[in-house]
C-alpha cells in the first residue's frame, strides 16, 4: 500500500487527528503518576509530537516518542528544538507492534488517537501492556469523545470522571 497522500496530507499539521493541547492536558490529568522521580514514558504513535510536545512540558520525564513515519517524527524533532523540550524526547521511527524498549521500563504508555493501529484492545493489550513497569499507567485516548454526562448515564455512577481512555 502506497501511503505517500497520507503522510504528505498530514506531515505538515500540528495534529494527526482530533482534539488539542488542552485535551491532552485535561486527559493527563487523570493519570497517578508519581513526582518523586524521572518517569519512563513512551508516546506510541506520536505523529508530529502534539501530545509529545505536552508531556515534556508537564511531566518530568525522559520521552520516548514513537511514529513509522520520518517525516512526522522529523517535524517532532524540529517543534522540540523549538518548544525547548529537545532533551526530555527520544525520537526513534518504528512500528507500534514491535517496540525495542526492554519489558518492565516504562512508567506510562501514551498513545493519542493512534494505538487502533495494532488492532483490538484484545491485540493491544498483550502487545505493549509487557513494556508498562508493575505499577505503570497505559493511556490511550480514542479517535472520539463522549459527554462525560453521558458517560455517567450508562454507568449510573456519579463518579464516572475519567475519559474515555482511561488507564490499565
Amino acid at each position: 500500500m502506497n501511503l505517500d497522500l497520507l503522510i504528505d496530507l498530514h506531515a505538515p499539521n500540528h495534529r494527526q487527528g482530533p482534539g488539542s493541547d488542552q485535551d491532552t492536558f485535561r486527559a493527563l490529568s487523570f493519570t497517578d503518576l508519581p513526582a518523586d522521580r524521572t518517569l519512563e514514558v513512551a508516546d506510541l504513535g506520536c505523529g508530529t509530537g502534539a501530545s509529545t510536545l505536552v508531556l515534556a512540558r508537564a511531566l518530568n520525564a525522559n520521552i520516548k516518542a514513537a511514529d513509522l513515519f520520518a517525516e512526522f517524527t522529523d517535524r517532532l524533532a524540529h517543534r522540540a528544538v523549538e518548544a525547548q523540550v529537545k532533551d526530555k524526547i527520544d525520537i526513534a521511527n518504528h512500528s507500534m507492534d514491535d517496540l525495542p524498549y526492554e519489558h518492565e521500563s516504562l512508567d506510562m504508555i501514551w498513545s493519542e488517537g493512534a494505538i487502533y493501529n495494532i488492532g483490538s484492545e484484545r491485540g493491544i493489550l498483550p502487545t505493549i501492556v509487557p513494556y508498562r513497569k508493575h505499577v505503570g499507567q497505559l493511556n490511550r485516548v480514542p479517535n472520539i469523545s463522549v459527554p462525560l454526562g453521558l458517560i455517567r448515564k450508562l454507568t449510573n455512577s456519579r463518579k464516572a470522571s475519567r475519559p474515555t481512555g482511561g488507564c490499565v
